[in-house]
């Protein structure tokens, strides 16, 4: 279990069981805090004008890179 909340700007990773095709092309950045066990977000690399935003349960994800660091 993890000890510490996805926080917005952390950089993260959807892991292997949860991924559609391309996901792991992609580059995710939570763009809110985790609340309830769930956080929105978002591919900042997609070609799409408007970047599309998901709301994804804590355990899909890990975090890759904290913001500050």
């Amino acid at each position: 279990m993890k000890n510490f909340k996805i926080e917005k700007g952390d950089f993260v990773e959807i892991l292997k069981a949860y991924q559609d095709e391309g996901d792991d092309e992609l580059i995710w950045v939570a763009i809110d805090s985790e609340e309830k066990g769930r956080v929105t977000v978002m591919p900042i690399n997609s070609s799409l004008t408007i970047k599309p935003t998901y709301v994804m349960n804590v355990e899909w994800l890990k975090v890759k890179k904290r913001e500050n660091g």
